[in-house]
């Protein structure tokens, strides 16, 4: 009876230990989000409609935007830090920042960008999100271009 009540909890415990749960999805892509001290672009595609060819967008390629980091917090907000090389000399050192929450099952990020004289808020659907890389793409608000970024620390 001993053996059996035993085997019983074990596969019990075996089970429960297995089972992920949202909350635990939702800890390890903040986590990822959130470590090494923020993110920068290192590829940005774009096209006008979304059965064209993607195309390299050269300006966000350019020396001065290359090192801009976006760091995320674990309190779902995000800045853009605009590096010391700058594009023009009166650009500012923030260059935005705003909230963000996963959506859609941890596939969709909802972000809202304060841009200083307004807000832009985007849905940027997840393609990888990892340790080392964070790509996604999302579709220009006002009638713009799709993009498509890919992140790395």
């Amino acid at each position: 009876m001993q053996k059996l009540c035993l085997a019983l909890f074990i596969s019990t415990l075996f089970c429960f230990s297995c089972k992920k749960d949202k909350t635990t999805a939702d800890a390890t892509k903040i986590n990822f989000l959130t470590q090494n001290g923020g993110w920068f672009e290192t590829n940005v595609l774009k096209r006008s409609a979304p059965t064209d060819p993607w195309e390299v967008d050269y300006f966000s390629l350019e020396p001065c935007n290359l090192d801009n980091r976006t760091s995320f917090t674990s309190t779902y907000s995000f800045i853009i830090d605009g590096g010391s090389e700058k594009c023009n000399p009166s650009d500012p050192q923030l260059l935005g920042m705003g909230t963000f929450g996963f959506t859609n099952d941890q596939t969709h990020l909802s972000v809202i960008k304060n841009l200083g004289s307004y807000n832009q808020t985007q849905d940027w659907t997840i393609l990888q999100l990892d340790a080392d890389i964070f790509v996604y793409e999302y579709y220009y608000p006002v009638g713009g271009p799709y993009y498509k970024v890919t992140m790395t620390h």
